[in-house]
């Protein structure tokens, strides 16, 4: 999952730096452009379901984690070895939460950098008429919202990182106090 998302965050960068280029042409960017967004979306639809699995269980076993496992005695009393078990779970899944979420967040990241770059090009000198740049700045607005998502009903942007973890630490201890 890691290299995946790390090679699809490559593969934007590269194609954000060719919009730099100055010799480059209007048809080559644009086949770029949709070669890459149709990467992008294939890359989705294969890993989306597995990605809600992933993250689905890391969610369920840090929500019961939180819920269930009584933080406060355990932390004055000596700890024994499963609570110290919890304890390295407990860290172990949020760390690969955390990274999970992130290097696929870098995902849209990368295709919002794309469209900046893109809005940047009118002001350096270029091969492409004012028209082409139009037309492809309009391509490039129309794939904004391309990232990875949760099996196609959550994306997974910098938002959903902490706005998911913020629900899953709320939600854990009111339910710990019912």
């Amino acid at each position: 999952m890691l290299i995946v998302c790390t090679i699809l965050s490559l593969i934007l960068k590269d194609y954000r730096k060719s919009i730099k280029s100055p010799g480059i042409t209007f048809e080559v960017l644009q086949r770029r452009h949709i070669a890459v967004m149709n990467t992008v979306k294939r890359v989705d639809k294969c890993l989306s379901f597995p990605v809600f699995l992933l993250l689905g269980s890391h969610i369920l076993l840090l929500f019961f984690l939180v819920a269930f496992f009584n933080w406060q005695t355990n932390w004055k009393d000596s700890r024994s070895v499963l609570e110290t078990y919890y304890y390295v779970v407990f860290i172990l899944y949020l760390i690969q939460y955390f990274v999970i979420t992130t290097f696929a967040a870098k995902v849209h990241n990368e295709v919002q950098n794309i469209k900046i770059e893109a809005g940047k090009m009118s002001s350096r000198p270029s091969q492409l008429t004012a028209v082409e740049q139009i037309l492809l700045i309009a391509k490039i607005n129309s794939h904004s919202n391309i990232c990875l998502t949760v099996w196609g009903f959550l994306d997974i942007t910098k938002n959903f990182v902490f706005s998911s973890f913020g629900a899953l630490v709320t939600f854990g201890a009111l339910f710990k106090d019912l």
